[in-house]
């Protein structure tokens, strides 16, 4: 399970395709994201995180704004673009007790990050 260990929403992050976007590449099923929210997508561009905006920051930034303390809620605000124009949908989810991959190259405890170079929260 590549979420072992992390305290977060049950979300993969990795680049979207513009320079500078975070886009969702994966929602952990029966995860606090999947239960809670069932409103958050792949594909969804992450553009805030408990009322602040992120639009720029790193996926690793990102990933570790939406970790931990485990169990405190966290606001996610995404971009969903489609046929009928973008929109923005907002989300709360409690951090749960998500996964970390076992990697050695974690940059820093609590982090996860697979070979495929997608970050877990």
């Amino acid at each position: 399970d590549p979420f072992a260990g992390v305290k977060g929403p049950g979300l993969a992050l990795g680049p979207g395709t513009v320079k500078g976007e975070v886009i969702i590449t994966g929602v952990k099923k029966n995860g606090p994201a999947d239960l809670q929210s069932m409103t958050l997508k792949v594909g969804d561009v992450v553009v805030g995180v408990d009322d602040a905006s992120v639009k720029g920051q790193s996926v690793e930034g990102i990933a570790s704004k939406l970790r931990e303390p485990a169990g405190s809620e966290v606001r996610i605000k995404v971009e969903r673009r489609g046929l009928m124009g973008d929109q923005y949908v907002h989300a709360r989810v409690r951090r749960g007790d998500a996964k970390k991959p076992p990697t050695p190259t974690a940059p820093a405890p609590g982090a996860g990050k697979d070979e495929g170079g997608a970050w877990f929260a």
